[in-house]
């Protein structure tokens, strides 16, 4: 049995056939970098992605994949985050977690997954918040929007727009609490 102590399981019957989907933006990222994809982390940055890490693991997460941008700064974010995790899995680049990636080319990439997978997403804003509309059916992304290292989680029983369903969404400060 796995060390999770905050919740028993994200896992339980109940939700045994469900897809988890945790969204993580980046963390802080430099401003000073010879191009916008070499942008590394600020010291700050390296602990809110610790943050992150440590505080889904202490609600339970159990990730099966680890996803992240191709960006400097969304692959040390994934890297910094799955530190936090016991059985980390290893930190997989897709490019669909650039911005300006529509939605459903995302759901392809999730489509051959089991079932009952646990992904983190690693990526940017506008293109997070665009994904998290998209999946909970709702019209206005704006509504949506992730702190820097914030992160969001969908159940899905089906990998189609508009089913999704919420299960959370937390701002730096609640996830320094958490972890």
């Amino acid at each position: 049995m796995k060390d999770r102590p905050m919740l028993s399981s994200v896992r339980s019957p109940r939700y045994a056939l469900l897809m988890t989907l945790y969204f993580l933006r980046h963390a802080t990222a430099s401003r000073e970098a010879p191009t916008d994809a070499e942008r590394p982390l600020t010291k700050e940055g390296h602990h809110e992605a610790r943050i992150a890490g440590k505080a889904l693991h202490r609600l339970g997460t159990d990730p099966d994949f680890l996803w992240s941008s191709p960006l400097l700064r969304g692959r040390q974010t994934a890297e910094i985050a799955a530190e936090g995790f016991s059985h980390p899995p290893a930190v997989e680049v897709k490019g669909e977690l650039e911005n300006d990636t529509p939605t459903a080319e995302l759901l392809a990439l999730l489509k051959p997954l089991p079932s009952d997978s646990e992904v983190i997403l690693v990526g940017h804003m506008p293109s997070l918040s665009e994904h998290l509309a998209a999946l909970l059916g709702a019209t206005s992304p704006e509504n949506f929007s992730l702190d820097k290292g914030g992160i969001a989680a969908l159940r899905l029983d089906t990998i189609q727009l508009g089913k999704a369903a919420l299960r959370f969404r937390l701002r730096n400060e609640q996830l320094e609490k958490i972890a």
